[in-house]
């Protein structure tokens, strides 16, 4: 995939409700492209975003990865930032967590369920410049340890088959 050494990861179709100009606009704004972390955007692209010669210098699109390489994504991003305007579940949140790694979350429909796990940190989606504060914060310090308090395994092909 070509990933850059250090990176923050977003996960997800990239629609309107995912907020990815949000989160760009936040990534652009903070102190991480001059200090050398890029920004990849991983996900189907539906909506049209555009990056101008100097975003593709630090935002890297990826429009498909396979389920196998998601992990090791998630697994070396510094963080895994998920900032929807709304949210049904938000699995990516999980998924990040499940390979410990934290994760920026806004305060969109489902998301706020997940916000009591350790590794979660909660910012207001249509705060950019809170999101700019704590993406500059988080990105430079040693990514900590996070243990997965959630219920992945629950959400599996497998056991919903077994209870058709």
């Amino acid at each position: 995939y070509g990933l850059p050494e250090k990176y923050i990861l977003h996960v997800g179709t990239h629609e309107e409700r995912k907020n990815i100009r949000g989160i760009i606009d936040a990534y652009f704004k903070s102190t991480l492209p001059s200090g050398g972390v890029h920004l990849v955007c991983a996900g189907y692209m539906s909506e049209r975003v555009s990056f101008s010669s100097e975003m593709q210098t630090c935002v890297r699109g990826i429009s498909f990865v396979s389920t196998d390489d998601l992990p090791a994504l998630y697994t070396l991003a510094s963080l895994t930032v998920y900032s929807s305007w709304y949210e049904g579940y938000g699995l990516p949140v999980e998924e990040s967590l499940l390979q410990g790694t934290p994760v920026i979350i806004s305060d969109g429909g489902a998301l706020v369920d997940v916000q009591k796990q350790p590794g979660v940190i909660r910012v207001r989606a249509s705060r950019h410049d809170m999101l700019s504060t704590t993406l500059s914060r988080l990105a430079f310090e040693p990514k900590p340890v996070v243990k997965y308090m959630g219920k992945l395994e629950e959400y599996s092909w497998g056991r919903l088959f077994s209870l058709v």
